[in-house]
């Protein structure tokens, strides 16, 4: 029997042909072994629930959900049905390296006050081509404390840190956050890292253990042109509830790099559509 900790890899998943296999590959060759695999099905149509059923692993547990929800309100139900010590969530269109739990494990049992281990990550198009090596944790690296790491994301004009893939959380800390940030879609992701930073420190790994997918149907597609608003909110939010203030300088070349970020973002979309 395994005596390592516990890890919860949840997938919240709506429509996730045909991704979804890959995703859960991924999970399954873990080095790692200790782990839990709880898929929350947001009443999808297009086989998911098919494919799910299917699946005869006894490390997967599928929920399946007659009532669609929200995608926040889907990965908060996703994060309520884990019991690990950690817990990972994937998104059902992306991937996580071989010794992706374990590398991410390790390091946070050798930092107490750690509550939240990111790694760059890979970008890859639908057909699983890189488009971009090692993305993300520009200026980050080791351990950081949790308000110096988001008010490097508040410069950045973006989220430093990764999408959920790329991350591995505390269990209690996660659990002890929820629900995901709804009202700012786009950064659901960074806007809950917010809320579990506020308990203790990141650390940021120097490889890539994951790769987050880029599709034309993807959630992250369908809300694009929300990005800067969203962003400039949340920012603002920080400044006045979070307790971090930007100069004006740091100000204009977060606005910058926000534009600058929000153009690629839409050329590698329209180079994908292009493609497919």
């Amino acid at each position: 029997m395994d005596s390592r900790p516990l890890v919860s890899v949840v997938i919240p998943v709506y429509n996730g042909m045909p991704f979804i296999h890959s995703a859960l590959d991924s999970v399954l060759c873990q080095t790692y072994s200790n782990i839990e695999i709880i898929v929350v099905n947001n009443a999808s149509t297009d086989g998911t629930k098919e494919f799910l059923e299917s699946v005869t692993d006894s490390r997967v547990r599928s929920v399946h959900r007659n009532e669609l929800q929200s995608a926040s309100s889907n990965w908060t139900q996703a994060i309520a049905e884990s019991r690990g010590e950690f817990v990972k969530l994937v998104c059902a269109d992306d991937l996580i390296s071989l010794d992706s739990i374990e590398v991410q494990v390790a390091t946070a049992m050798l930092h107490e006050s750690c509550v939240l281990v990111c790694s760059r990550r890979d970008i890859v198009d639908p057909n699983g081509k890189i488009l971009k090596r090692n993305h993300g944790l520009e200026g980050l690296s080791g351990l950081i404390s949790g308000k110096k790491a988001l008010r490097k994301c508040m410069i950045a004009g973006t989220n430093l840190f990764g999408e959920p893939a790329a991350v591995l959380f505390r269990g209690q800390s996660i659990r002890g956050c929820m629900p995901w940030v709804g009202e700012l879609p786009y950064l659901t992701d960074l806007a809950t890292y917010e809320k579990v930073l506020r308990g203790g420190d990141l650390f940021a790994l120097p490889l890539s253990h994951a790769s987050f997918r880029l599709s034309s149907t993807s959630w992250s597609a369908s809300i694009l042109s929300e990005q800067p608003k969203q962003f400039i909110e949340w920012r603002r939010f920080m400044e006045s509830q979070g307790g971090i203030r930007l100069n004006p300088l740091e100000k204009a070349n977060a606005i910058m790099q926000l534009k600058v970020r929000t153009i690629a973002r839409k050329l590698y979309f329209k180079r994908i559509q292009h493609e497919s």
